[in-house]
């Protein structure tokens, strides 16, 4: 039996990547396609937050945990009420905003939300609460009240790029943000 050889000049032979990878470039295409229209067709979302409320994670020993938009200021015991249980020892605590509140044999301790970003996004610049903006990445308590701060002294933001407005915020944070936040216009 003779060997038959191939001259391959020093490159090793790989297999051909050229389907797959268009294929996988045409599936991509169409999904960001899909959300793009999706977008287009439903439009802005409502923020979930409303003015005077803070956004509160209820967790742990409860009968129904979750996210509550609550009037604030609000006590520990009146989130974990809302979240249907009751604590052993009442918590007259306020929550703070974007809090999460854990619950374990019938005590309360104070933590940070696991995934703030749960909330309606995208949120409206002109709208949103500070305790919404603090569920944002890299906005915190002061850059959230600097962004509140800025839209009732020099009124509502016309595009996401007004953003830069607000001491502290420049053209790499507003990218950051731009796909979760918003403007919507005044009727």
């Amino acid at each position: 039996m003779s060997r038959v050889r191939r001259l391959d000049f020093g490159r090793p032979t790989r297999p051909s990547r050229g389907p797959q990878v268009r294929i996988m470039a045409a599936l991509l295409a169409c999904v960001v396609g899909m959300v793009w229209w999706v977008r287009q067709v439903e439009g802005p979302g409502e923020p979930v937050v409303g003015e005077g409320e803070v956004l509160v994670e209820v967790r742990g020993d409860v009968e129904a945990p979750g996210l509550y938009p609550l009037a604030s200021p609000i006590t520990v015991e009146e989130a974990v009420l809302r979240a249907g249980t009751q604590l052993r020892v009442p918590d007259r605590r306020i929550v703070a905003p974007g809090t999460a509140i854990a619950v374990a044999d019938g005590v309360a301790t104070l933590q940070a939300m696991e995934d703030p970003l749960v909330i309606g996004l995208p949120l409206d610049l002109n709208t949103a609460t500070a305790a919404a903006l603090v569920a944002l990445p890299g906005v915190g308590a002061s850059r959230a009240e600097a962004i509140v701060d800025e839209r009732r002294l020099h009124g509502p933001f016309s595009t996401i790029d007004d953003l830069e407005r607000v001491h502290g915020i420049g053209p790499k944070t507003v990218e950051q943000l731009r796909a979760f936040v918003m403007v919507q216009t005044p009727d």
